[in-house]
C-alpha cells in the first residue's frame, strides 16, 4: 500500500480510473485461465492452517486440529442443502484492496451465484472515495468524516464509529444521499441505516422510492453517544434516499434479503483506504465487538499489511502483536466464526519488506488458530506484481502496489479456489 493516507486515496483513485478505462475482454496471454476445480492432490497453494493437506494425509485424523474454516464450510453446506434459513455472512476488514470492492465484489458475486444471493451487505454513506461493487452512491451536499483521516491510528472521540469505522456528518447542516443498485435485483431488500446523534437537534428521513417514509427526530447529545438504526424495505428498483438535516452522522447502511424467504451469502467489504491493523485498534473495543456480534458472521477475513510494509522502521513483530489484538476482539464479537488472515500483495518498491511483514502475520495467524492466505504466493510469487504491470493489457497498477479491475477479479477467483476447498461442489 502506501505511506500516507493521502497517497493511498490518490493511488486508489488512479486504480479505479485506469480499471474503468481498461474494461473489456483481455487476451488469453494477458489473463491466464483460473481453474475452479481443485488440483488432484487437493492442496491449496496459498492457504496455511486451512484444508491444505491431501485427503489421504493424517490431517483429517480424529485428533487433528479443526480447520479454521470449519464454521464457514459447515454453514455453506447447510445453506446449499436447504437446512439453513439464515444468511451466511462474511466480514472483510481491510485497507484499500478491500475498500475498492473489486476483489471482494467478485468474491461476493461468485459466492452468491453458488450459494444464494443474500443482498449487497454493508455500504459506506457520505464517505469520499467509498465504493460498492453492487451499489452506486450519489450525494447532494458535502460531508465531513470522523475521523478526519479515516485511516488514522489515533483514537477519535469515544471511538464509536459504527461497523464501517467512519462517520460522515453534513458540513452545512444538511445532505441527501441516494443509493441505487448497479444491476436489477428482484427480491425485496431490508435496509438498516445507521446514524449517530449530533450536538444539535437533527432529523433523518429515509425514503424508499415507492415505499413508506421513515422519519427519526434525534435529540442532541453532549456525552457518550450510541448509534441509532432506521429500518425499511425497498422493492425493485431499490432506490433509497437518506436525507439528514442537522449534524447527525451516517455510519453506513446494510441491505439484505429476508433470510426466511431467500437465505444466501452476504459479504460486507469493510475497507478503509490507507488503513492499518492499528486503525481498527484505535476504535472503541466494546462498540466494535457489538457491531461484529450484530452481524453474526460465519467468516471474518482480516486483510492488512501493505501499509504496515511502508513503515520500514518498525519491526514486523509489532504488526503480529497488533494482529493478535484484532483477532482477540473479533473472537469476542464472533466466537464461532472462522478466521482468515490475508497477506499483502508484493510491493514493487519494497519486495523484501512486504515478504517480511507477510511472514510475521502468517506465523502469528497460525499460532492464533486462523487460516493464512498468502496473496502474493497465489499471484505467482516474487516478481509477480512487476510481471502483471508489464502484461498487455496490464493487471496491476503502475504504482506497483494495487491491482487493476481484472487483476482483483482474478485474485478473487484464486481466493475462492482455496477458501472453498473441501466444500461439496
Amino acid at each position: 500500500m502506501v505511506r500516507r493516507h493521502r497517497e493511498g486515496l490518490r493511488a486508489l483513485a488512479l486504480t479505479l480510473a485506469v480499471a474503468a478505462c481498461s474494461e473489456g475482454s483481455p487476451s488469453p496471454q494477458a489473463r491466464p485461465t483460473v481453474s475452479t476445480s481443485p488440483p488432484e492432490d487437493d492442496v491449496a497453494p496459498g492457504l496455511r492452517g486451512g484444508p491444505s493437506a491431501p485427503k489421504s494425509s493424517t490431517a483429517s485424523a480424529p485428533n487433528a486440529a479443526p480447520s479454521p474454516l470449519a464454521t464457514l464450510h459447515g454453514d455453506l453446506e447447510a445453506l446449499r442443502g436447504g437446512t439453513r434459513r439464515e444468511h451466511v455472512r462474511i466480514l472483510v476488514l481491510g485497507d484499500s484492496h478491500t475498500a475498492a470492492d473489486l476483489w471482494t465484489g467478485e468474491m461476493r458475486r461468485a459466492l452468491q451465484a453458488s450459494f444464494g444471493d443474500g443482498g449487497p451487505g454493508f455500504v459506506h454513506l457520505g464517505v469520499p472515495g467509498a465504493r460498492h461493487d453492487q451499489l452506486t452512491i450519489s450525494q447532494d451536499g458535502h460531508t465531513a468524516t470522523e475521523p478526519k483521516v479515516a485511516s488514522t491510528v489515533e483514537p477519535t472521540g469515544d471511538g464509536v464509529l459504527g461497523l464501517g469505522g467512519v462517520l460522515a456528518r453534513p458540513k452545512k447542516g444538511k445532505t441527501t444521499l441516494l443509493v441505487k443498485p448497479r444491476a436489477p435485483f428482484a427480491p425485496d431488500l431490508r435496509w438498516e441505516v445507521c446514524v449517530r446523534p449530533g450536538r444539535t437537534p437533527s432529523r433523518v428521513v429515509v425514503t424508499p422510492r415507492g415505499g413508506a417514509v421513515v422519519v427519526r427526530e434525534l435529540a442532541p447529545t453532549q456525552g457518550p453517544q450510541g448509534l441509532d438504526r432506521l429500518t425499511t424495505v425497498t422493492k425493485s428498483p431499490h432506490e433509497l434516499e437518506i436525507r439528514i438535516e442537522g449534524d447527525a452522522a451516517t455510519c453506513g447502511a446494510i441491505a439484505e434479503t429476508d433470510a426466511a424467504k431467500q437465505p444466501g451469502v452476504v459479504l460486507d467489504a469493510l475497507g478503509i483506504n490507507g488503513a492499518r491493523l492499528a486503525t481498527l485498534l484505535a476504535r472503541d473495543a466494546a462498540a466494535f465487538q457489538a457491531d461484529v456480534k450484530r452481524r453474526a458472521p460465519s467468516l471474518v477475513v482480516i486483510e492488512y499489511g501493505g501499509n504496515e510494509a511502508a513503515d520500514e522502521g518498525t519491526d514486523p513483530s509489532v504488526f503480529a502483536d497488533e494482529l493478535g489484538r484484532v483477532v482477540e476482539r473479533v473472537r469476542v464479537g464472533a466466537p464461532r466464526a472462522s478466521c482468515l488472515v490475508v497477506g499483502p500483495t508484493e510491493q514493487v518498491a519494497r519486495p523484501a519488506r512486504t515478504a517480511a511483514v507477510a511472514r510475521a502475520l502468517g506465523d502469528r495467524a497460525e499460532a492464533l488458530g486462523c487460516g493464512f492466505w498468502d496473496a502474493q504466493a497465489r499471484l505467482g510469487g516474487a516478481g509477480a506484481m512487476q510481471r502483471m504491470m508489464e502484461e498487455r493489457p496490464p493487471r496491476a497498477h503502475v504504482d506497483g502496489i494495487h491491482l487493476l479491475d481484472r487483476g482483483y477479479r482474478d485474485l478473487a477467483k484464486l481466493t475462492l479456489e482455496d477458501l472453498l476447498r473441501g466444500v461439496t461442489p
